[in-house]
């Protein structure tokens, strides 16, 4: 996503500036604290939608900085549980539409679609030479059940996603794993924190952060080719303030390290860095 996470341009700040800080489930989340209705929502459609702006790397790897506007929101019918979300995700590097069909509170399971930017136009050009990779769409599924503690006015959730391209863009898959913890300090300010790691396959790891042969020799990179496994272990923070009954504004800032073949491969290693920062602020409204 672009950079910052929501950011100038927008991009979706989901591919290239990569992901951009603020992301489904970073914004206080997009979820219940961010979006629910609670009291200043009676209407048939509830929710909330806001806009971000914010910078992150130009591409997976990378140490050049790209900035990005990301729209973000989620959204229920009157009361009910079930609600439609939309907005950038770090580590993953998309930018996410998920719907939760399940009617109970507590545990939200539900289909999920993303957009991953195409790599081009980046700042380092070996890495230009490499060739385009074009935009892939995903398909997946998610996964958060919010954990029963009994910590006033605090949540903790287990979350899992996952998504497959059906593109033909890289013909791979990855898979993310986190937990998100969120604390209400006031009744207008809520801070939170999530963790996350994410897995992704062979195809997606060579196409990323391979080098064949003739890209070696075409961009002064040395060849190198990455297999399946774990590429990012990641750390967002956020801060939301609720400033009036509607309106709210906060800041998402991530930091994320590149592991593994990701962390070693010459994309990051002898043009880029394997420290992957993203951050931004955002707007939105309550209804």
């Amino acid at each position: 996503m672009a950079a910052f996470a929501v950011a100038v341009s927008v991009t979706f700040a989901a591919g290239q500036a990569q992901s951009a800080a603020i992301g489904v489930g970073d914004f206080g989340d997009t979820d219940a604290d961010t979006a629910a209705p609670d009291s200043v929502s009676s209407g048939i459609i509830n929710g909330a939608v806001g806009i971000g702006i914010g910078a992150g790397p130009d591409y997976e790897g990378s140490d050049s900085y790209k900035a990005s506007i990301t729209p973000f929101g989620r959204l229920h019918y009157k009361d009910f549980p079930q609600y439609l979300e939309f907005g950038p995700n770090p580590g993953s590097r998309t930018y996410q539409v998920r719907v939760n069909v399940l009617p109970w509170q507590g545990i939200e399971v539900g289909p999920m679609l993303t957009y991953r930017a195409e790599r081009d136009h980046v700042e380092s050009q070996a890495v230009r030479r490499l060739g385009k990779i074009d935009a892939a769409g995903e398909a997946g599924a998610f996964l958060r059940y919010w954990l029963p503690v009994d910590l006033p006015r605090q949540g903790i959730a287990a979350e899992f996603s996952g998504a497959a391209d059906f593109t033909d863009s890289y013909n791979g898959w990855w898979i993310q794993p986190g937990m998100t913890y969120k604390n209400a300090v006031t009744d207008k300010v809520t801070l939170s924190g999530r963790f996350y790691a994410d897995y992704a396959s062979d195809n997606y790891m060579d196409t990323y952060f391979g080098v064949d042969a003739g890209q070696a020799a075409r961009s002064g990179l040395r060849e190198r080719s990455a297999d399946a496994g774990f590429k990012d272990v990641g750390l967002t923070l956020g801060a939301r303030w609720q400033f009036t009954d509607h309106w709210f504004t906060g800041a998402v800032g991530t930091y994320e390290r590149l592991v593994s073949d990701a962390g070693s491969s010459p994309v990051t290693r002898e043009v880029g860095s394997k420290n992957q920062l993203f951050g931004g602020g955002y707007v939105g409204y309550r209804f």
